[in-house]
Parts: structure tokens; sequence; C-alpha cells
């Protein structure tokens, strides 16, 4: 087996390899016939099929190396089942990264791969090497991604696919008018660009979102063709303009209308993609769009440590460290050295996000931490993001429940945070907590579960928690109006969405917001509650389009969440894990209230565990806020302020 030598950490050395047998290949013309016509197009054949791969492996400086390529792949398993020799020594490597070898080193010139080029037994320096990936990644000529090892040409055919996405996109998005029968004429180049390519789990790794944003030549290779990330996030930028919503299951409905809605007879044959599939395929689209909000933060100079993480939090890491150690290349200096690796035993996954939450909490983010946390990993405060648990769709940050009042946060002891708020409401009565799957280990349609009693299909989970919503609001308001005086239909769709319309990138519109949700009533409606009724001037086409732009805000906000009625009247959504006398709190400075639970009490008063964020229906841009011209000093109508301390 493969010994390798230490390297000198003074001195930044790196490993890099080269085939010793490279080939050389030119690329090959491909005639391919598209809707377009007869197109050509390039692609490289696929060397080593057969053979054990031939590299060889030196050390350099990072301050001089020669001109090198970064290989950026997903490890899958961790078995490493296959062999290849490097440097007349047996190395053994796994599936995925012997596929993306095969492909790529049949070009000269020197490689980087961390499962190679790190000693990954060598604790000590894989803490060093990850320090300097920033410098790797960086410093490459040419960072490029193996995504993954489809059947023969369909590489090929997947990126002309795209190519036909971006130019049908540009004439649609340029005014150019398009009817149902051209949509059905594309369907099928979309749903290769999305489903073949975007369903790769490279996207959803915690580590590309360093590794594609340092370097500006940083090419994707799906089989034996090519693209640039450039054209991929102009085809996501062009979907995103287009459906606004990121609809991804418009393009996949058979019979010309819109996808969740119109799909819903497919859906349970069998003929459609499974929710699974689809909201597998949602966060990998979505983690397109961070690396693009990623790189215009670091235009301006480093990316703020709480939104790199927030960013990041949804995609996979074997290791949970690595949820923070992958965005050390992208932040500040102070937060990286202060986070520097350490992946021995006694480096907890609990410390290190502890430690990275205190430091943060004294930051000008730490309200936006705040925002991220909540009671979900044993060892670990509540005030102290989880960033290993999988985050359901962020709330907008749009809020200003605290109005324009300053805030901080307070150590008073190394477990104990304080912050100064009011509680102002209590949880009275709850609905089911809706959950659908985004991995393998939930199954689908498990609704009576206990423990996940909607966790089902997505349209159907929807249309429950709608009629629940419904009901509950109807039956509690019928003698006394809500709170802010609204219709009930407003509170109800407003309640649902969280007030809040991707569509409009900002607070929603009465119209189109209720548009979508009487779309929906009228497409999916229990017959108990009138059955299917059309909305006057609206084609089924249309009001299928706005339904599924409802659905999807109210999938997205309530996903994972559950809907509440507080002592106080108000409608409030709340973390999954809230429970009935949970207390609500305005804390100042933070955009939303805090869901936060007693714990007890002690000689310096109440102790409360942080839950989560809520929205809460009327006090969401500060209603409840008062300011004192006089003193100058803010204040909550008709509450007591003061510091609450959490745990």
């Amino acid at each position: 087996m493969y010994r390798y030598l230490p390297l000198d950490e003074n001195l930044k050395q790196i490993r890099l390899f080269r085939s010793t047998e490279p080939l050389n290949m030119e690329s090959k013309i491909l005639d391919i016939e598209t809707l377009a016509g007869s197109t050509q197009m390039k692609y490289t054949p696929t060397p080593w099929a057969q053979g054990s791969l031939p590299i060889s492996m030196e050390t350099f400086s990072l301050l001089q190396m020669p001109p090198f390529t970064a290989i950026s792949y997903v490890w899958g398993s961790p078995e490493r089942e296959h062999t290849i020799s490097c440097s007349g020594q047996s190395l053994r490597v796994t599936k995925n990264l012997k596929d993306a070898l095969q492909i790529l080193t049949f070009r000269p010139g020197w490689f980087w791969a961390d499962a190679i080029c790190i000693d990954q037994e060598n604790i000590p320096e894989r803490n060093s090497q990850v320090q300097l990936m920033k410098e790797i990644y960086s410093s490459a000529s040419e960072v490029v991604a193996h995504v993954g090892q489809p059947a023969r040409y369909e590489g090929v055919l997947t990126t002309l696919a795209l190519d036909e996405a971006i130019h049908f996109l540009n004439e649609v998005n340029g005014g150019r008018l398009v009817d149902e029968t051209e949509i059905r004429k594309n369907r099928n180049q979309f749903n290769r660009a999305f489903t073949d390519l975007l369903s790769s789990p490279w996207f959803s790794r915690a580590w590309i979102m360093q590794e594609a944003v340092l370097n500006k030549n940083f090419n994707i290779w799906y089989g034996n063709a090519s693209f640039s990330l450039l054209h991929l996030q102009d085809f996501v930028l062009l979907v995103q303009r287009e459906s606004a919503t990121w609809n991804l299951n418009s393009w996949q409905s058979d019979d010309g209308k819109s996808g969740v809605i119109a799909d819903d007879t497919a859906r349970a044959s069998g003929s459609s993609p499974t929710t699974r599939d689809e909201g597998r395929l949602r966060r990998n689209f979505l983690q397109v769009d961070s690396m693009m909000r990623m790189s215009a933060y670091l235009k301006k100079g480093s990316v703020p440590p709480v939104r790199a993480l927030m960013l990041g939090r949804n995609a996979d890491a074997s290791d949970p460290r690595d949820k923070v150690y992958s965005i050390m290349g992208l932040v500040d200096d102070d937060f990286s050295k202060l986070m520097a690796p350490d992946y021995s035993a006694a480096n907890t996954v609990e410390a290190v996000y502890k430690k990275a939450a205190k430091y943060l909490l004294s930051t000008e983010h730490g309200m936006s931490l705040l925002g991220q946390a909540g009671y979900s990993r044993e060892g670990l405060p509540s005030w102290a993001p989880d960033w290993s648990s999988f985050q359901f769709s962020p709330f907008p940050r749009a809020y200003a429940a605290s109005g324009k009042s300053p805030g901080k946060v307070e150590f008073q002891t190394q477990d104990v945070i304080s912050v100064h708020g009011a509680i102002i409401d209590q949880v009275q009565d709850t609905l089911p907590k809706l959950n659908f799957s985004f991995g393998d280990d939930i199954k689908q349609f498990d609704f009576l579960s206990d423990d996940n009693p909607l966790g089902c299909d997505s349209f159907f989970a929807t249309g429950l928690l709608d009629m629940m919503f419904t009901e509950k609001v109807t039956s509690f308001y019928e003698k006394e109006a809500y709170p802010t005086g609204e219709n009930l239909k407003d509170v109800i769709w407003r309640s649902l969405t969280a007030d809040h319309s991707s569509k409009l990138d900002g607070r929603a519109e009465r119209s189109q917001g209720r548009l979508g949700y009487d779309a929906f009533g009228s497409l999916y409606r229990a017959p108990q509650q009138g059955g299917r009724q059309p909305i006057p001037n609206i084609d089924e086409s249309t009001a299928s389009k706005l339904a599924d732009a409802y659905h999807l805000e109210a999938l997205f906000i309530q996903h994972g969440r559950r809907g509440s009625v507080t002592r106080g009247r108000y409608m409030a959504t709340l973390p999954g894990t809230a429970m009935e006398n949970d207390e609500i709190a305005i804390v100042y400075g933070a955009q939303m209230p805090l869901v936060l639970r007693p714990v007890g009490n002690d000689a310096d008063g109440r102790r409360y565990r942080l839950i989560g964020q809520a929205y809460v229906h009327g006090i969401m841009d500060g209603e409840m806020i008062d300011f004192d011209e006089e003193t100058k000093t803010f204040g909550v109508r008709g509450k007591h302020s003061e510091m609450l301390r959490i745990v």
C-alpha cells in the first residue's frame, strides 16, 4: 500500500499527482439532431475503461508549484474498493474518485484531489491541509467538478439540453409568447437539464460552496462532456426570472399544464417523480443559487460567517464538523483562525458548534444567529444552532417585529445567555406538524404516524393543512374578529405563507396571494366544503399556475413547522417542536418573535430554552413596539421588558 511521506507545514507543502501514461486525447465531434436542427457537439471519449490508472505523486510548496487542476467530486460510499497505481505502490480509492480520474487524467499536467493528496489517516495532516483549502482552490489553474457518470453520450445530451433550455428561456424572458404545445415540445430538454444533472449528489455537498466560488475558472464535467459553472448559473437565473417561485415541477407534467396540481393523477399512479426526488432536486437547485450569493459576497471581500453558515446549512457533510469547516475559505480571517479545523476525537461536533456560536453571538450578527437556533441536539445549548440538522425553508428576511430597536446578547455563564425583550403571548392550541421527505429515510404517505402526522405527498399534505387552518380559523373567530380586523381568508393565506411571496421578491401583495389561495381551494376542496368551484374570469390553466405558486409558498413555509392559535388570539406558525404553553417573546434587535420554553428558576430568575422563530400574523412589522422620544428608549406596548435568560 502507498506510504505517505511527511509534509512540512511551515513551507505550506501539498502533494500533486499526474498520470504516468497521459493519453492527451483530442475531443471529437458528435452530430446530434435537436429541436433546432442538426447540431455538432464536442465530447471526449472515456479513456482508461480498463486498467489501474497509473499515477505518480510529488510534493510541492504552495509558494512555488507548477500549474495544476483541482478536482471536486462526491466521496459517495466511503469504501475504497478500487486500486490505482501511485508511484509504483497500490493506493485504494472510492468508486466516485476512480470515475473522476478515468475522465480527467487523460490530460497531461498535475492534479490535486483530497483523498489522494491528503493522508486521510493522519489527523494532524488533515487539520493543516484543510486550512490550506482556500489557497489550493484559488491557486489552481482550473477547478473541475466531476458531478456524475451517466450512460454513454448522456453527458453530451444533457449539456446540449442545457443549451436548448437557456436559449428557450432567453426568448421567453425577451417577450416571445409561447403556448402549451411549444412547452410540451421542449419538455424533454428541460427534464434532462433539470433532472439528470441537478439530481447529482455533488450539488448537495457542503464543500462545493468553497470549491466552486474561489476560482473563476470552474468547469463541470458530467460524464464525458463539460460546461462552465457560469453556464449553469445562467440557466438558474433564467428559471428564477421565468418562474420566481422556483416551481421545478412545472416542467415535469405530461399534459401541458403546470406541475404539482395538474400532475396529481400521474403522481398517484407512480408515473411522476416522487416527492423525495422533487425535494432533492429543488434543494440542489437552491444550492446553485447559494453559490451565486456567495460569489456576490466575495466580490466585496468575504462572506459574513452567519450568512455563510445559513446558505450552506442544508448541504450534506459526512462529518458534521465540516458544516463549519467547509466555509473557512469564504469568511473573514478572525473567524477562520478561531475555527481552525481540528478532526481529533476530543473536538466533538457539539464543541465546534458551541465555539462558533459563542463568537458569533458577540458580533453584530448575533441576533441573526439566534434565528437559526433552537433546542435540537443533546449536549448543545439551545442558543447554539445545530448546523447538522436540516433547516426547513428559512423564513423571509423581511420582518421587523422589534421595529428598529437595537439588540445585544450577553453571556451570564458559559452556557447561559441573556437578551432584552418581553414575553407577549403564549401558545394555546397547535395543529399537526407538516413534514414531507427530503431524504430516503422517511416514508411517503406516512401521514397517520404519531411522529409524522402530515409526512406525506407534498400536495396532499398542503391540502390537509389548508383545510385544517380553514376549520381552525373559522371556528375560533366565528364570534369575534381577528385582532387586526382582517378578512378571515386573508388571515388564513397570509398565515400559511408567512405573508410572503417569493414570486414578488418581497411582502405578498393581496391580489396575487389571495388569488393563489382561491385557486388552490377551487382545484382542491373537500366535498363538504363545496367541491371544485371555478374562479370568475380565470381559466383552469391560469388557476393551476396560481395554485401551484400558492402551494409551493405554503409548503416551504409550513414544512417542518406547525400552525397555532395563541392565548392572545393570534394565528402563528411555529417550529415543529413547539408545544402548548410555550411562550412567545419579542426580543429587541430580532426580526421575528422567538418561541421560549420555561425550564425552571434559579437565584437569578426564570430560565428558558429557545425553540425557534415564530411568524405571528399581525405583529411582524413592529405593531407592538413603542418608542419614547423623551428617553430615546424602546418598549413593547402593554408588556414588561426584562432580561430573558436562555440556556
